[in-house]
């Protein structure tokens, strides 16, 4: 046989043991990256195991410390009382987040018996829920406006937090009951319409309750109670961000939250609410931020410009509310300075 004819096969053959050589140095690379991953793993593992046991004896300890005849949580445990506005919106999520990742069974049990006791037990207009006292077994005396803080604080603090974990499910259905109940019984008449009541901190908890349920279920109530708080505050009572910190800041990143919605779903409201979301947003950095670039607690209004502070306490992180609105807005309008905030 010539020569010439081996020619392809040898060809063909040197150029399997190419591929295969090149392979296996690929092989090689990938078991190596493998390998690096796997080690970095582990290291993170070590250094998450002991936070995660304190999460699981922190558990552990509120399971002990339930009410044996309501299952209700009631921290501290000296106050005996389930409050709305500070233990179901401030501890239970908490609660139910460290039993969904770490202790199955207490989701299952504790955590939908918690859930289901308040929501059955506890309502006394339509399905607003309502202070109980585990020592008397009793509804606490409370009026109106204290129960909508309550029940809008345990929505957006509460509620929120944990569905954004567990997904669909009770809870969810949980939020929708509230926040319809928290129109239906609004206690403010406004130009644009009835509102819960007439505080800027409950009005910004519903504004980031609302555009989530509206993006979780599709319902347009949702967002049409969501623009009707926007509306009011932004167009009506041309509303300027002064304080910056928790109990009065939800309607920053609450504004930003609904222009994001209303730009995903392609509405002219998008346009509209806009300016208003970058006027909003030039407030705060002309009148609200320190040289290093930290936000004030309260923006400094008789004075434009960077200011400083000598004392850590006129400072905020405000729980990034305001950060994700800057977020928002550079991503959504397109303007990637105000990232840089």
């Amino acid at each position: 046989m010539k020569i010439t004819g081996l020619l392809p096969t040898a060809r063909f053959f040197i150029a399997q043991v190419a591929v295969v050589a090149g392979l296996a140095v690929s092989l090689s690379a990938v078991a190596a990256e493998r390998t690096a991953l796997f080690d970095e793993a582990r290291a993170n593992a070590r250094k998450a195991q002991p936070l995660l046991l304190h999460a699981l004896q922190w558990l552990a300890d509120e399971v002990r410390h339930l009410d044996p005849q309501s299952g209700l949580l009631i921290t501290p445990a000296s106050s005996k009382v389930w409050n709305t506005r500070d233990t179901a919106a401030d501890v239970y999520p908490f609660f139910t987040w460290a039993a969904y990742l770490l202790a199955p069974e207490v989701f299952e049990n504790e955590c939908r018996r918690i859930l289901e006791f308040e929501r059955t037990k506890t309502c006394t207009r339509g399905r607003l829920p309502w202070d109980f006292d585990t020592t008397s077994q009793t509804l606490v005396p409370q009026n109106d406006a204290q129960q909508m803080f309550g029940a809008s604080e345990y929505v957006k603090d509460g509620l929120v937090a944990i569905v954004e974990v567990v997904g669909r499910g009770p809870w969810a259905e949980r939020m929708r009951e509230i926040e319809e109940d928290c129109f239906q019984f609004a206690l403010w008449e406004t130009p644009r319409g009835r509102l819960p009541m007439d505080n800027l901190e409950v009005n910004g908890d519903h504004l980031q309750s609302l555009t989530r349920l509206f993006t979780l279920t599709g319902d347009r109530r949702y967002l049409e109670w969501a623009e009707r708080i926007a509306e009011y505050y932004f167009e009506t009572a041309n509303y300027r961000p002064v304080q910056l910190r928790d109990h009065a800041c939800e309607m920053i990143g609450g504004f930003a939250l609904l222009y994001a919605v209303e730009k995903q779903i392609g509405s002219p409201k998008a346009a509209r609410y806009e300016p208003l979301v970058k006027r909003m947003l030039d407030d705060i950095v002309d009148y609200g931020l320190t040289p290093e670039g930290l936000m004030h607690a309260v923006a400094h209004t008789n004075q434009k410009g960077l200011l400083s502070v000598t004392n850590t306490a006129d400072l905020t992180h405000n729980w990034g509310y305001n950060f994700v609105a800057f977020l928002l807005y550079a991503d959504l309008a397109r303007a990637p300075q105000y990232a840089d905030v």
